[in-house]
């Protein structure tokens, strides 16, 4: 499959094969709701001992950093990759300091497109436009770091060697990698309803 390109920004859909390939086979996923649900539905493979956690279609946005920190307080001896778009983490950015405060070491991929995505793709497949769905996301390297996380700024999935460096070590912080992602790549079986 081709994936599309753009200066300073990586395909989702790519940034989630790249990950997924890195993951060990007893991994624990956790997937947020919003645009970024479909990424590691369709592109996370799941096999061997791993298990992806989802909160459903229309579930609730911010799920899938909690579920993260109890999966690894359930299972702390295997890696878990926490899916995440920028408007969930916004919601519950302040358990990255729990996962510190815990010795979490868990790995949180932001599908930072600048926007509640879902809501804009859906705007402009229905009215042509799109009202109130972007926003100039905040850094979250920089939040993520005052709140105690190892983490990287991926505009390219050169800088994605990390990710593979903390699912197979021993870390007890938690890595947050803000992808910075072309925000034109709905999710896959767009639109949802």
């Amino acid at each position: 499959m081709a994936f599309d390109s753009a200066p300073d920004r990586v395909d989702p859909r790519a940034l989630t094969v790249a990950v997924s390939n890195v993951a060990p086979s007893d991994t624990i996923v956790t997937v947020d709701s919003g645009n970024n649900t479909g990424f590691p539905a369709v592109f996370h493979r799941v096999d061997g001992d791993e298990q992806m956690l989802v909160s459903g279609n229309f579930g609730s946005m911010g799920y899938a950093l909690p579920a993260a920190l109890g999966a690894k307080i359930a299972a702390p001896d295997r890696p878990v990759v926490c899916y995440t778009g920028d408007g969930g983490l916004m919601q519950v950015l302040q358990d990255i300091e729990t996962a510190t405060r815990y010795g979490l070491g868990i790995v949180v991929v932001v599908y930072n497109d600048a926007s509640y995505g879902i809501i804009r793709h859906r705007q402009n497949q229905d009215y042509g436009r799109e009202t109130g769905s972007n926003y100039d996301s905040p850094d979250f390297a920089t939040a993520a770091r005052g709140l105690g996380a190892e983490t990287v700024t991926v505009r390219d999935l050169d800088d994605l060697g990390v990710v593979e460096r903390h699912l197979t070590g021993d870390s007890d912080r938690p890595l947050v990698v803000d992808a910075k992602t072309i925000p034109e790549v709905s999710r896959p079986g767009f639109p949802p309803y």
